[in-house]
């Protein structure tokens, strides 16, 4: 019998007006993190893409109540906000809303309790 590895196809990027301290600082954490998550064949592709404040709100205006980060799952793009990242946001929490956006992605529901429990599995 043979076995099929999946692997997950994970982009981080910085959106262009990131300033290049928080890309040099923030994209490699926002990638180990990501990557720590056991998405496995559940998740073939992922883009994260870290904005500046202005762009995430641009991005995610339907998003009022957050300021963390939006996921599209027809797209599986998800949005962090940067100004969220350089708050001093501790690894832990980063994983957490990292599990929840993928939990959108997977789910492909936009109901926050379904992202909740399809991440915390991750």
């Amino acid at each position: 019998m043979t076995s099929i590895a999946f692997a997950i196809l994970l982009t981080v990027l910085p959106s262009m007006n990131l300033d290049r301290e928080t890309a040099k600082t923030q994209i490699p954490r926002v990638e180990r993190i990501a990557r720590s998550l056991h998405t496995d064949s559940k998740l073939a592709n992922w883009t994260i893409i870290v904005l500046d404040l202005g762009e995430f709100q641009q991005a995610c205006p339907y998003e009022v109540d957050k300021f963390e980060a939006c996921s599209d799952p027809k797209t599986d793009v998800t949005r962090v906000n940067a100004d969220w990242l350089m708050w001093g946001v501790s690894d832990k929490k980063l994983r957490h809303v990292l599990a929840h956006e993928a939990g959108h992605l997977i789910s492909g529901s936009a109901d926050e309790d379904v992202a909740d429990r399809t991440g915390a599995t991750l």
